[in-house]
């Protein structure tokens, strides 16, 4: 989990307290074997990454059905952050599992 934390902070500058699995698929079977993992991280703390000279961090809060409304826009439809709501939404978590980093 610490590259996914890594990932989180480098990306939009917070740390999370928790990652919950959502579920962990494979981008293209039968033609990429590109695994993916989606979770959702809780109790999130502003804790970005140095960053690089001409880099900038925007965070957009989205209401959940905002979220779920743009994924659904033709130049910003991304497959996976669809699936990751749609599961969030409808409280799948096929293990339970709770990856916890405060310990």
């Amino acid at each position: 989990m610490k590259q996914t934390q890594t990932k989180l902070r480098e990306e939009i500058g917070f740390r999370a307290g928790r990652f919950e699995k959502l579920i962990d698929l494979y981008k293209h079977p039968g033609y990429i074997a590109h695994k993916v993992y989606l979770l959702v991280a809780y109790d999130l703390e502003w804790d970005p990454l140095e960053m690089e000279d001409g880099e900038e961090i925007r965070v957009h809060t989205f209401t959940l059905d905002d979220a779920l409304a743009a994924t659904k826009i033709d130049y910003r439809f991304d497959p996976e952050a669809a699936l990751a709501l749609r599961l969030y939404i409808e409280g799948v978590s096929p293990d339970g599992v709770d990856y916890n980093l405060t310990s």
